[in-house]
């Protein structure tokens, strides 16, 4: 596999209803990487979520915002991505001391990705996936 080639399930907003499969998409950026929560870790400096890229073809739900265990959503988290090939992820969240409403498993949006060439290989009536 050439650097910088690979597979990954974005986030993205408003996706025109004319894709098929075969079709391919460019953007400048997603709205967000699919990963699923691994750890959970609270330190005096925020909470550390250690997550791993979600495989989506499996059903699930996932959530675009964290919030606390009292429902208040929380500040945008600091993404980074680690190991050697980017699978596993952290965010990095400031929780202002409060619990934040996640357990492990929990499928979230992660890291945002830079710009991307993507190729839709599914679709079916309520989403379209890409890779």
């Amino acid at each position: 596999m050439n650097e910088g080639e690979g597979s990954y399930h974005l986030l993205m907003k408003d996706i025109p209803d004319h894709l098929s499969v075969g079709d391919v998409i460019v953007s400048n950026h997603s709205n967000g990487i699919l990963e699923q929560v691994f750890q959970q870790t609270r330190t005096p400096y925020g909470v550390f979520i250690q997550t791993r890229l979600h495989d989506c073809f499996t059903n699930f739900t996932f959530r675009e915002d964290l919030k606390t265990t009292d429902g208040a959503t929380l500040p945008e988290s600091l993404p980074c991505s680690g190991g050697p090939d980017g699978a596993h992820g952290l965010l990095i969240v400031d929780a202002a001391g409060q619990e934040v409403d996640l357990e492990t498993g929990d499928v979230v949006v992660g890291r945002r990705s830079g710009r991307f060439l993507a190729k839709v290989y599914h679709e079916n009536a309520t989403k379209k996936t890409t890779t």
